[in-house]
C-alpha cells in the first residue's frame, strides 16, 4: 500500500500520454488552431513560394492536403534552394546526436530530480544520455543478483555564504531563474522550428517536432514515479548527522541549508551552588542534541538511500535502469527520425538552431553543476 500513490500517479501519466497521442496525432483538432507556415526567418524564398501555394489557408494543413502543399512548394523552388533545404534537413537530424554527446546520464537526472525537480526538467529538455551497455541490465532468469539491493547517492549542495543566510537564498534563486530562463529559450527555439517545418510522413500533425522536448520532460516524471513505485523505501539523510528528511524538506534544503532543524531539543542542567545555604541547584536549559560532528562548511550534502527488494528473482535495479534507458533510447530515435524528415528549414536556420541548443545546454549544465 505504501507504493499505491506513486503507482496511481504513474497510471495517470500513462493515460495522459495516451490521451495526448490520441488527440494530437489521431484526431488532430489543433491543426487549425496552431498556426504554422513553411520556412523560417532565413528562408525568405521558401516563404514566398509557400504563400503562392496557399500555405496561409488552414485547409492546406489538413489530412492529405498538406502533402499537396509540400509538393507545390518543392516544385516551385529552384535546385539551389532545394539543395539548401536538403542540407538543412540533414543538419537538423544531427542535433539530437550532438546534444547526446554531453547529455546527463539517466541516473544523474533521476537523483537530481529527487532534490531539484525543476533543474532536472530543464536539463532533460535537450536529451538523455544513451547507455552503451543497455542489454547488460537483463540477466538470465533466476540468476544471482548482480547489484546490491540498496543504492546510495550523495548530492553536494552549493553554498554562497558560510552558513544559512538570506544572501544564499537570493543567489540560489537567481541561479534557478537563469536555468529556467535558458530552458524557456530552448523550448521557444523548438517551437519556432516546429512552426516552420513539415514532417513529410505526418505533415498534418501540428506538434510532431515539439513533442521531442515534451517527451524528454515526461521521461523525468516517468523515471521518478517508477522509482517510487518499485522501491521499498527512499530515505533522505545527512551523511554525518543522524537526521532524516521528508521529501518536501529536501526540496527546501538547497535554499535554507538548515540541516539541523530536525534534531530534537533536549533538556540539560547547569549546576548552581548556593554557599549561604550549603546546597547545589540544577537549572534546566534546552539544547540541540547532536549525534555527529558539528556542521562545517563542507558538509552540505544530502544522502539519498534507495532500497529495492533483495529477492534474487526480481532483479529490480536491473529492471528499473533497463526500462528508463530503453525509453530514453526510444525518445532519441523519435527525435532523430522526425528531424531527419523535416523540410523547409534551410542550412542557416538549422545551424543556428543547433548552435543555440548546444550553447544553452552547456550554459544550463554549467550553472547547474557550479551553483
Amino acid at each position: 500500500m505504501k507504493n499505491a500513490l506513486p503507482r496511481f500517479l504513474l497510471g495517470l501519466l500513462f493515460l495522459g500520454v495516451g490521451a495526448f497521442i490520441g488527440t494530437i496525432h489521431g484526431l488532430r483538432p489543433l491543426s487549425k488552431v496552431i498556426k504554422r507556415f513553411p520556412g523560417d526567418a532565413h528562408s525568405v524564398t521558401t516563404r514566398e513560394k509557400a504563400l503562392k501555394c496557399h500555405a496561409d489557408d488552414p485547409e492546406s494543413w489538413g489530412y492529405a492536403a498538406c502533402s499537396v502543399l509540400i509538393k507545390c512548394i518543392l516544385e516551385s523552388l529552384d535546385d539551389l534552394f532545394k539543395s539548401d533545404l536538403a542540407i538543412g534537413t540533414t543538419i537538423l537530424g544531427l542535433v539530437p546526436s550532438i546534444l547526446i554527446i554531453a547529455a546527463a546520464h539517466p541516473e544523474d537526472i533521476v537523483r537530481l530530480a529527487l532534490v531539484s525537480p525543476h533543474r532536472a526538467l530543464a536539463v532533460s529538455i535537450f536529451g538523455i544520455a544513451l547507455s552503451p551497455s543497455l542489454f547488460s541490465r537483463p540477466t538470465p532468469w533466476k540468476s544471482e543478483l548482480r547489484e546490491d539491493s540498496e543504492r546510495t547517492w550523495d548530492i553536494e549542495l552549493s553554498q554562497f555564504t558560510k552558513g544559512p543566510s538570506w544572501k544564499h537564498v537570493v543567489w540560489k534563486s537567481l541561479a534557478d531563474l537563469m536555468i529556467l530562463a535558458m530552458a524557456s529559450v530552448a523550448l521557444w527555439q523548438c517551437w519556432v522550428v516546429n512552426s516552420a517545418a513539415m514532417v513529410q510522413w505526418l505533415c498534418e500533425s501540428p506538434l510532431l517536432l515539439f513533442t521531442w522536448p515534451l517527451a524528454n520532460m515526461t521521461w523525468v516524471l516517468f523515471a521518478v514515479l517508477l522509482l517510487h513505485s518499485m522501491a521499498e523505501s527512499i530515505e533522505f539523510k545527512h551523511p554525518s548527522l543522524n537526521v532524516s528528511y521528508a521529501w518536501w524538506e529536501v526540496l527546501l534544503l538547497p535554499y535554507s541549508l538548515d540541516f539541523e532543524k530536525r534534531l530534537a531539543w533536549e533538556e540539560n542542567h547547569v549546576p548552581i551552588s548556593a554557599p549561604s545555604i550549603g546546597q547545589m541547584f540544577e537549572i534546566p536549559y534546552p539544547w540541540l542534541a547532536t549525534s555527529g560532528p558539528a556542521m562545517s562548511n563542507d558538509t552540505y550534502v544530502i544522502r539519498i538511500v534507495v532500497k529495492m527488494s533483495n529477492d534474487q528473482y526480481t532483479l529490480k535495479w536491473q529492471a528499473y535502469f533497463f526500462i528508463i534507458e530503453f525509453c530514453a533510447i526510444g525518445i532519441y530515435f523519435y527525435a532523430t527520425f522526425v528531424l531527419l524528415s523535416a523540410v523547409f528549414i534551410g542550412a542557416v536556420g538549422s545551424v543556428r538552431f543547433g548552435a543555440m541548443m548546444a550553447g544553452l545546454y552547456a550554459a544550463i549544465r554549467s550553472v547547474q553543476c557550479v551553483f
